[in-house]
């Protein structure tokens, strides 16, 4: 009886660990038709911290670049 019951709930587990997979939606589903970049890390902590000792990251962070980087904030906030 116990065998039974056991290999009935690993069926249903099964199955719905399939559903569950089949029920994620892609990123093409989910983002409107206007996006033009998505990026992702798996490690955004990483990530972060090796941007913001890169050039770019220093060039970001920078006074003269501040004035720019408000603009399009604020361009983003408007929309």
């Amino acid at each position: 009886m116990k065998k039974i019951i056991l290999s009935v709930l690993a069926g249903l587990a099964l199955v719905s660990t399939v559903k569950a997979a089949k029920a994620v939606p892609t990123l093409e589903a989910l983002l409107p038709a206007e996006t033009v970049l998505v990026m992702a890390a798996p490690n955004y902590a990483s990530a972060k911290k090796h941007f913001k000792a890169s050039a770019s990251g220093q060039f970001w962070d920078s006074a003269e670049f501040k004035p720019f980087r408000k603009k399009l904030a604020d361009g983003f906030e408007a929309n």
